[in-house]
């Protein structure tokens, strides 16, 4: 730091930040809990991250496939997708560009984090994939494709690869998202791995209170 006022939020070795695989997820900073606090500072400050379930996404298309015929009308397959599709969490970030070493894309500061009033969390996206416990269900982490036609889904197809068919493939007009996704088990809060929270970069609009109360919820941190 060059000045007693300063806060450091990140000291990791150079040669380790430059070899990671940062995603970045962009935060809103709108939702309020009962008590009046701001529910996603709260999550932050309490390690966790929000797994959502494809219902909930702002694309109205997520998860269009096209099957076959004699797919639709057979109940077992049916129980197998609503299985893998319905009851997963699914918590999607912006892929860091070549040479990118802060979250710099205007648009989703704009679309994603509430016109810079909301914040971007920099994860260390090795340590989030490699991180499977019962509190943290995950079973892939998919760099979406983008593509013009919806997926079809065939008799034979794995369970991976039904899951990135459904999951894993959006619209050519996304494309500018860098997407990549991590996909739970279930939907719902998951606990952080220390390790993979690297950084939290505020927007320009983020009111000092907001930013006051990450540092501080994140001070035992290095």
């Amino acid at each position: 730091t060059s000045s007693k006022s300063s806060v450091t939020i990140l000291q990791i070795p150079l040669e380790r930040y430059c070899s990671m695989r940062i995603a970045y997820k962009f935060i809103q900073n709108i939702a309020v809990n009962n008590n009046g606090s701001k529910r996603d500072i709260q999550t932050i400050c309490e390690r966790q991250l929000y797994a959502a379930t494809y219902r909930s996404l702002n694309d109205p298309f997520e998860c269009s496939v096209r099957y076959r015929d004699d797919l639709a009308k057979n109940k077992a397959f049916e129980t197998k997708i609503n299985s893998l599709v319905f009851n997963a969490g699914i918590f999607s970030m912006f892929k860091s560009l070549p040479n990118e070493h802060f979250p710099s894309s205007e648009t989703m500061w704009t679309y994603y984090a509430n016109s810079h009033s909301g914040f971007c969390v920099a994860y260390d996206l090795d340590v989030l994939e490699s991180t499977k416990s019962s509190s943290f269900d995950l079973v892939d982490c998919i760099d979406i494709k983008y593509q013009n036609n919806s997926p079809i889904i065939f008799a034979s197809d794995s369970t991976d690869i039904m899951r990135e068919k459904h999951f894993g493939r959006k619209s050519i007009s996304w494309k500018r998202e860098c997407e990549v996704r991590l996909i739970f088990q279930t939907s719902g809060l998951k606990k952080i791995p220390q390790d993979a929270l690297i950084g939290i970069y505020f927007g320009l609009n983020m009111p000092l209170e907001d930013r006051q109360q990450i540092i501080s919820g994140l001070s035992d941190m290095n």
